[in-house]
């Protein structure tokens, strides 16, 4: 497996201190023990209670049965954060299949749903790494008024809420090469008088409220319902180098709620055989403004690659830039008369939009259109008013018999075809699509295949990086 470094632009954790001890629970281990390697402690939340600034706590080998929440936890400092982190080389499993509902009033906060098995409120310079939680009736991870978190090759697996999820009044928190399975699954679900199994599971695989936050290197895959969900009031984070598939919903999405989220950037993420590969919305909150979407590569998702919806209150976006994805092959649906949202590769179906730029993307095979616009945006001017370029995209639009506007069932819209300024249409041949090579191999009509569009290849700068022992170790 690949190791990376920590080397990026948010504030480093030193994770080697001097003087720093360390405490080792086993399940095999007695909690009157002193928490040595040979004589380790059993109860990881009695044990934590030893830990200092700069100390660590090691988790051996086996399964650790969780009969509350895992919620109190020592802050560590700057240059010297409390870790916890699995045994090198042994897996430590943290069960909460048989872990106690909290008792959360109505409007507690966190509510009961934004909590985790294990549950960080008020922690400060903290690193939780190569651990795996299971069977969580809540979250698996829940950070709550939290600062300078690095989650590290955390495994989650059959959550009822998200596998992990950072919440307002958080910031510079860290998710990296993690893996999340099996997230909001109503299998999971402990209180069904509270939460019906006809409502849908809480929030999405991975929910990041946070500012100043890094996501990235995660495998996220055949989980019930949205993948990353950079939402609320989130800011100033990057998610980038995601491996995302087989979800029931978008596998990124970044949506406002309760005020403005700003500057966000996603760049050199996989998403395919999700419903949408990306969306973005302003479902409660008033503005998500400055959202930077490049070098993605969405292919064979059943429903829009791209997507501008109307959702919630359909508030405003603008100062979002689309450049540089590879969109192929999305659109199509799951064989069903009555799917919902085959729309294309990218569908502008929101009129409230301002200062959109989508330019040198790559959209090939996409049905019923490579780019779309809603009704309400084909009108004389309309796009250049809300100052809306699409230009210079390459376009391989290989769908045959169809007369535009197209109404689409769902969702209930007149759908244009629109290429944009300067487009490049080209039946494109790519590399390897069978195996994710979408290099471009060859262009017709013309053989020059040097065309700065699409993600490749940058997004292969390091190789096909989610095929190749994913996620790295950090």
């Amino acid at each position: 497996m690949k190791r990376f470094a920590l080397l990026f632009a948010l504030p480093a954790f030193c994770i080697i201190t001097l003087r720093a001890g360390s405490i080792y629970v086993s399940p095999a281990g007695n909690d009157s023990a002193e928490g040595t390697l040979t004589k380790p402690m059993k109860t990881p939340a009695l044990a934590v209670r030893k830990l200092k600034a700069g100390d660590t706590l090691y988790f051996r080998e086996g399964r650790y049965f969780l009969t509350e929440q895992f919620a109190w936890h020592p802050s560590g400092q700057e240059g010297a954060p409390v870790v916890y982190t699995g045994f090198p080389g042994e897996k430590a499993v943290l069960d909460a299949s048989a872990m106690q509902l909290p008792v959360v009033e109505r409007r507690q906060r966190p509510g009961l749903y934004h909590q985790g098995a294990v549950q960080l409120t008020g922690v400060h310079w903290l690193v939780i790494r190569n651990l795996i939680i299971e069977h969580s009736p809540l979250a698996g991870i829940g950070l709550w008024n939290s600062s300078h978190i690095d989650v590290l090759n955390v495994t989650t697996n059959l959550t009822f809420a998200p596998g992990i999820c950072a919440w307002p009044g958080c910031e510079y928190i860290r998710v990296m090469g993690c893996t999340i399975t099996g997230a909001n699954s109503h299998k999971m679900n402990r209180d069904t008088t509270r939460y019906p199994t006809s409502r849908e599971a809480p929030h999405e695989a991975l929910s990041m409220c946070a500012s100043h936050f890094e996501v990235a290197w995660n495998h996220i895959h055949h989980c019930d319902k949205e993948g990353i969900d950079v939402k609320e009031t989130a800011s100033h984070g990057k998610v980038h180098h995601n491996y995302i598939h087989h979800l029931a919903r978008q596998g990124l999405y970044v949506d406002s709620w309760f005020g403005k989220l700003e500057d966000i950037e996603l760049y050199e993420n996989v998403v395919h055989d999700c419903v949408t590969g990306f969306a973005v919305s302003a479902e409660g909150g008033p503005v998500a403004d400055n959202i930077y979407f490049h070098h993605n590569l969405l292919y064979d998702n059943i429903g829009c690659g791209i997507f501008f919806s109307r959702w919630g209150k359909d508030n405003l976006r603008t100062n979002i830039v689309i450049k540089n994805n590879t969109v192929v092959h999305c659109g199509y649906g799951d064989g069903t008369a009555n799917f919902w949202l085959r729309a294309g590769g990218c569908y502008l179906y929101s009129e409230k939009l301002y200062n959109i730029h989508i330019a040198d993307n790559v959209f090939c095979d996409n049905w019923p259109f490579q780019i779309g616009v809603s009704s309400l945006l084909n009108k004389n001017d309309t796009l250049k008013s809300k100052m809306i370029r699409i230009e210079g995209n390459l376009i391989d639009d290989r769908v045959k018999g169809l007369t535009y506007p197209v109404y689409l069932e769902w969702p209930r819209d007149s759908a244009y075809r629109y290429d944009g300024a300067d487009a490049l249409n080209a039946r494109i041949t790519f590399m390897a699509s069978d195996q994710g090579n979408f290099t471009i191999k060859k262009l017709r009509p013309g053989s020059n295949t040097e065309v700065a569009k699409g993600a490749f290849p940058q997004i292969i700068r390091q190789g096909f990086w989610w095929k190749e022992s994913f996620p790295p170790e950090f």
